[in-house]
């Protein structure tokens, strides 16, 4: 199955193929959780601040995954 995957801040820099405005399409295993995810990103789920799904806030990275389903994934941020 195929997920739409929208990062933010520095998990942008990670991902040099990622597009700003396409986003990332991921193909993952049917049944696959948002930790599933962002272990396939290469993201540690303690750099993730929050996890929007389908337009919704999320903290449960068990959630399972469906075909199309748009994820935004924000870090941490810091400053002052």
């Amino acid at each position: 199955m195929h997920v739409n995957v929208k990062l933010y801040s520095i998990f942008r820099l990670e991902h040099p193929d990622y597009d700003v405005e396409e986003g990332l399409k991921v193909n993952l295993e049917e049944e696959s959780t948002i930790m599933d995810l962002l272990i396939a990103l290469g993201i540690e789920q303690q750099r993730v601040a929050m996890v929007n799904l389908n337009g919704k806030i999320t903290r449960d990275k068990s959630v399972a995954l469906k075909e199309g389903d748009v994820v935004q994934v924000f870090p941490f941020f810091g400053g002052g």
